[in-house]
């Protein structure tokens, strides 16, 4: 959650807040089963769904699966109830037409989508969320037409013909509670998630915009296309900050992804865009975009206004014609920190007869890493630095590639200040291209075909992955005894059930361990129904000392899991993770105390006051999570700054050595040794990545082949020559640290300034000047002040940083 406005989105919500029908909430969650069955013991598609999640297709709400009636009334509805009811919302298998937009906005106090009050809440802003399902694909479902569960709507439906006044099909947002009260907020829209749902537009309306979702801690669009036909845009905005987005498609449209708006270093991974008019990508938002593993085609040809395949950190003189952007939202592209791009094994695909139009045209830093183009004349151009095609009709594989533009003057109200920041590329600890001056270590090399896994190499197996959907999946209540009431021990039951079963459904509840649940099963998948709905809670008393669940098996999985230990007992950790190999994804860890976690929820809010056994815990020094296996952990956040002693990191990469990858990862507010530590560790990747805080907030030592693609946020380190508190290791500050380390490669080191007091509960940390406090420093031997140690220079944002 950040704490400074920023540079404000300007939205305009008159035409996407649109009044939708009423929910009818009160209403008992139905127990039915899909497909008119019976029978709950098992979980999956033809049998009954697990507490916690609700069918929409089901009384009250009765969505028409056939698309012969609209379904817009009674979507909102059961989406309103889920959000209030901590309950994910089914859309089985059908098609589902809708003429207005699905509005998924919070707000605190909590109220409907239409803005009426819809009584006492059962969450806080936490735990409530908009979690909106489809239908897994089968064996016999088509990776070229809609999935199985597609909201559409109709051609030429009023209110999605103009281009003028874009309007979304489905809107997610919570409304300001801080800020701009009754506004959109976006670094509170957390934990709202679309996954395995399609949406299909309709001809004639040009004005529509698939997907608008701005989020962050948590928030995501997971398994989702946009068959955006003539439609305005596919998917506007970006989950960043803690939230990300992996394998969505958009296909046709003028723009595929708006990234005008979005949360600090956003982060998309296996991200496919087909055919659009005008740009596959404009970007102009905050913090450096990770782009992992895309694949951009454009085959049809694009609209002569055209100003690249990615556009990024372009004015709006350079969409014209009817590549005009839509007006809405977005940050200003002259912003300092706006729009720096970090692209890796990724493909742009022009079709063989080669082209002219560039493939990247932008006004700030990037990146490339293991990027191939073919039919572009120009692969990238940047300010007018230009990096050519070598090929007519072949690949061209750029192994890396580096440049930037001098940011503009960056003018800091609060303290009426200007600061001028430099982007140049650093080799070796010295700087080597300045602004302007390309870094290409590599020729450009010629290829026949592209390698197969450019995008499997960063995604799961969309049919195969467990989920609660999965035939055949076990439910850990009604098969194995669970109870999930928040008092009951559950962990005999718990861990019987992993150890039996290949898919462990965990439905909606608080279950409490006395002991470490222990997922050892190759292959074992430990799945909940909403990140913020299935809950692992530590014993309140008399666990011993370890992690609350550990993860040895190979290829296990943790989906939808929400885990929490308590600032009281200190030794009880979170998470250590062994297996060599697997995915966490969309879960959560987190520390607080008993009674933010407990159910029912007794008050709205984070509040503690008026326990004194939090008081108990005064150094936490364990790392609250470990991680020593490999494998891909998608939107990685823990958010916390309480109790944190000199040892602590909110998690540890401890000798992991076999492969791991993070697709975005938000170590919020640290105030320990620091957010993240990879320690004798190699070939850890870092995809997007954002804190806040004094504290170091990424700490690489001894270790090797670490690619790191970018930082935003507002977090500040304490100033070069300022000390850390007594007891911690008296290192000199920096954002990054880099410790006997080699072959690191950092790229796009922004984030944002703040200057000023301590932030309120001391969250944040303090505001430092940014003339005073360096992003990185390295040295080549080990300890606090060791001998040979650099420091870069304060003000300097490298585009590329290597060791």
């Amino acid at each position: 959650i950040e704490f400074e406005t920023g540079v404000e989105v300007a939205m305009s919500l008159s035409r996407v807040l649109l009044a939708a029908a009423t929910a009818v909430i009160g209403a008992t969650l139905p127990t039915t089963s899909i497909d008119g069955g019976n029978s709950h013991r098992t979980t999956g598609e033809a049998r009954g769904l697990p507490d916690g999640v609700i069918d929409a297709t089901t009384s009250p709400w009765n969505a028409d699966p056939t698309g012969a009636t609209d379904s817009t009334a009674a979507l909102q509805a059961a989406f309103d109830a889920g959000s209030r009811t901590r309950a994910t919302v089914y859309l089985p298998r059908g098609r589902y037409m809708v003429t207005e937009t699905l509005n998924c906005t919070l707000s605190w106090p909590f109220m409907t989508s239409s803005g009426t009050d819809a009584g006492p809440p059962t969450p806080d802003y936490l735990f409530a969320a908009y979690v909106i399902v489809g239908a897994a694909l089968g064996a016999n479902d088509r990776n070229d037409a809609p999935r199985p569960s597609t909201i559409f709507v109709p051609p030429n439906t009023p209110g999605f013909t103009s281009a003028s006044y874009p309007k979304s099909v489905l809107y997610f947002s919570h409304l300001g509670v801080s800020k701009q009260p009754g506004s959109s907020q976006p670094d509170i829209n957390i934990n709202n998630n679309l996954q395995g749902v399609d949406v299909e537009i309709g001809a004639g309306n040009i004005g529509a915009v698939g997907v608008l979702h701005i989020g962050a801690q948590g928030s995501s669009l997971e398994d989702v296309t946009v068959w955006a036909g003539d439609a305005s845009i596919g998917i506007s905005g970006a989950c960043g900050g803690g939230g990300s987005s992996a394998n969505v498609k958009v296909v046709g449209g003028r723009y595929g992804l708006d990234l005008r708006a979005t949360m600090p270093s956003p982060t998309i991974t296996a991200a496919t865009l087909i055919n659009q008019s005008c740009s596959a990508i404009v970007y102009s938002g905050r913090g450096p975009l990770s782009v992992i593993g895309a694949k951009l085609e454009q085959h049809a040809s694009p609209s002569a206004a055209s100003p690249g395949l990615i556009a990024a950190g372009l004015t709006a003189k350079a969409f014209t014609g009817e590549c005009v952007l839509p007006p809405g939202l977005g940050w200003s592209p002259d912003s300092t920190f706006s729009a720096s791009l970090s692209i890796v094994d990724s493909s742009f695909d022009g079709g063989v007869s080669g082209g002219t139009t560039a493939a990247i045209v932008s006004n700030r830093s990037v990146y490339l890493r293991n990027v191939y183009s073919r039919g572009f004349g120009i692969i990238a151009s940047v300010g007018g630095v230009d990096l050519a095609s070598a090929s007519a009709g072949a690949w061209d594989r750029v192994t890396e590639y580096a440049v930037s533009q001098a940011p503009p003057p960056f003018y800091y109200s609060k303290t009426e200040q200007t600061f001028n920041f430099s982007s140049p590329v650093y080799l070796h600890g010295e700087e080597a291209h300045a602004a302007g001056s390309p870094y290409l270590p590599t020729p450009l090399e010629h290829l026949g075909q592209l390698p197969t896994d450019l995008q499997s190499r960063h995604l799961w197996d969309e049919r195969t992955f467990p989920t609660f959907r999965t035939v055949g999946a076990v439910d850990a209540r009604l098969d194995c005894g669970a109870v999930g009431d928040g008092e009951t021990d559950d962990h005999a039951a718990l861990q019987a059930c992993v150890n039996s079963h290949d898919v462990v459904v965990v439905p909606r509840g608080f279950y409490r361990l006395s002991a470490t649940l222990v997922i050892g099963r190759p292959g074992g998948a430990l799945v909940g129904v909403g990140r913020t709905s299935s809950v692992l809670m530590a014993a309140f008393k008399g666990m011993p000392p370890g992690p609350v669940i550990r993860v040895t098996g190979a290829g296990a999985v943790l989906h939808q899991i929400e885990y929490l230990t308590f600032w009281h007992i200190p030794d009880v950790y979170l998470l250590d993770w062994q297996s060599p190999s697997g995915f966490w994804r969309q879960s959560h860890g987190y520390r607080s105390c008993d009674l933010q976690a407990y159910k029912p929820q007794p008050s709205v809010g984070p509040s503690c006051s008026g326990f004194p056994h939090v008081d108990e815990a005064v150094d936490l020094n364990q790392p609250l999570s470990i991680i020593s296996g490999g494998g891909k952990f998608y939107n990685f956040y823990i958010e916390d700054w309480h109790f944190q002693g000199p040892e602590y990191f909110h998690y540890l990469v401890n000798g992991s050595t076999t492969g791991l990858s993070f697709y975005h990862t938000n170590p919020d507010c640290p105030h320990g040794a620091g957010g993240v530590q990879v320690l004798r560790s190699n070939g850890v990747n870092i995809f997007g990545h954002k804190s806040e805080g004094n504290f170091v907030t990424l700490w690489i030592r001894e270790s090797s082949n670490i690619v790191y693609t970018g930082f935003g946020g507002f977090a500040a380190p304490f100033a070069i020559n300022d000390t850390y508190p007594a007891g911690y290791a008296q290192y000199t500050p920096s954002m990054l640290r880099v410790e006997s380390s080699v072959n690191v490669s950092l790229a796009n080191l922004w984030g944002d300034v703040r200057i000023g007091p301590e932030t309120p509960s001391g969250f944040g940390g303090v505001g430092v000047d940014p003339r005073t406090w360096s992003f990185v420093v390295w040295q080549a031997d080990t300890g606090p002040q060791a001998p040979n140690t650099h420091v870069l220079t304060p003000l300097v944002r490298p585009v590329l940083f290597k060791l």
